[in-house]
């Protein structure tokens, strides 16, 4: 699907419900995706390969079966997952990620208004 450029006699384009609704998610997909990132799906993954081998290799130096079913059941523990420090986790992500990206976009475009309001374009000119 593509979607509608905004130009500058054109005013302001109407979002479609679909397009509403995918758009926040855009910022979250960009970095899932990206292979640098810390919270990559690569490294994510990567994360939980390393925590099911440890488990395993747990259960396997204590002469225990390794059973997948249980594996999973020990890494996805409902008890775990809807706790709620994990959700308290997650809003304190959502926050500093917020925090972060209004801290950067302040920085890039803060000097750009100065300029623009002052008129002063640099000590030269």
């Amino acid at each position: 699907m593509a979607f509608r450029q905004l130009t500058l006699g054109q005013g302001v384009a109407r979002l479609t419900v679909i397009e509403t609704l995918v758009s926040p998610l855009r910022p979250a997909a960009a970095t899932l995706l990206q292979p640098a990132s810390i919270s990559s799906i690569y490294s994510l993954g990567a994360a939980l390969m390393i925590a099911f081998a440890w488990l395993a290799l747990r259960r396997r130096r204590r002469g225990r079966p390794v059973v997948v079913k249980a594996l999973v059941r020990a890494i996805f523990s409902r008890r775990v997952l809807l706790h709620r420090s994990t959700f308290a986790d997650l809003a304190y992500c959502v926050i500093g990620l917020a925090t972060l990206g209004a801290i950067i976009g302040w920085a890039v475009s803060a000097p750009s208004a100065a300029i623009h309001q002052t008129g002063n374009r640099g000590r030269g000119q």
